[in-house]
Formats: structure tokens, C-alpha cells, sequence
């Protein structure tokens, strides 16, 4: 999908319904001032942690992102140890340094 610069995309507060990969732009995480650029992928933490969204993620520039949605995302999980093993470690990362 592409979306305009300064669009929220994803407001805080929201379920979790998708994970994003960033293919182009800029994206800021609103309340930490984190920012994702080409290649990211963001969204992953509140769906594996199963809590509603902890940030909003807001658009610097244009950009286009692939969104999978969560049932896609839990079964690419499921089927795939190495995969979920790589994405498990990235979210816990993120989380240890949420809470930092």
C-alpha cells in the first residue's frame, strides 16, 4: 500500500491486526521517536506480546509498506521455526529496550 507523508497509520490504544514491512520512506514510532526506514519490519511486538498497540506509527515521507495481516503473520509463525526464531529474538529486543 502506499501511504502520503504525516498519515498515522496505526493510532495507539488499537488491537493489532497486521505486521509491516517498510519498502520505501520513513516511518516514526511516535512515543519512543523511533524511526524505520527501507526494509524494517514494525508491528510484530503487540502481536506476539498479545497486547493492544503501545505506540503510533506515523509517516515522514511517502512510503510504501506490505502489511500482513495477522492470521498470515501467526501462521508464517507456525510453519516456519527459523523464521519465528529470528522474528521471537528481534521482538524480545525491542521490548528489553522499550523497558530500558
Amino acid at each position: 500500500m502506499r501511504i502520503k507523508s504525516g498519515t498515522n497509520f496505526v493510532e495507539e490504544g488499537t488491537k493489532p491486526s497486521e505486521v509491516f514491512f517498510l519498502l520505501s520512506g520513513c516511518v516514526e514510532q511516535l512515543k519512543s521517536g523511533k524511526f524505520y526506514a527501507n526494509g524494517a519490519m514494525f508491528g510484530e511486538t503487540d502481536i506476539i506480546f498479545n497486547r493492544d498497540r503501545l505506540d503510533t506509527y506515523v509517516t515522514r515521507m511517502d512510503c510504501h509498506i506490505l502489511k500482513l495481516n495477522r492470521e498470515l503473520f501467526e501462521q508464517i509463525m507456525d510453519e516456519f521455526d527459523d523464521i519465528r526464531e529470528d522474528i521471537e529474538t528481534v521482538a524480545e529486543q525491542r521490548e528489553q529496550s522499550r523497558l530500558d
